[in-house]
Formats: structure tokens, sequence, C-alpha cells
């Protein structure tokens, strides 16, 4: 019975390491997501904004 509880014990002990380490991989994963959506975000932002200008200036140009 003895030898029963310590490799349980050790099961549970492996379990929560083997849960930690995805705990851990989860949030990096989630932390690069974050960090990829915003810089896509913002590229897309700048692409907006620089074709924004382009049309200001041309219709400028144009009723010059």
């Amino acid at each position: 019975m003895e030898e029963l509880n310590s490799t349980n014990e050790k099961i549970l002990a492996d379990a929560r390491l083997e849960r930690e380490a995805i705990i851990k991989e989860a949030r990096a994963i989630k932390e690069k997501t974050i960090a990829d959506a915003k810089n896509q975000a913002s590229n897309e932002a700048e692409k907006i904004i620089t074709s924004a200008k382009e049309q200001i200036n041309n219709e400028k140009r144009r009723d010059e």
C-alpha cells in the first residue's frame, strides 16, 4: 500500500510539472499572439494613414 501511495504521489508530482510547463507555454503563445496582432494592426493603420495623406495631397494638387 505504501508503494502504491508513493507511486501515486510521483504521478501527481509529474502531472503538476507537466501542467506548469503547458501553462507557461500557453502564456508565451498568448503574449506572442497579442504582440503579433498589435504589430499587424499598427502596420495596417500606417498604410491607411499613408493612403489618406496621398489622397489629400492629390486632391490639393487637383484643386490648384
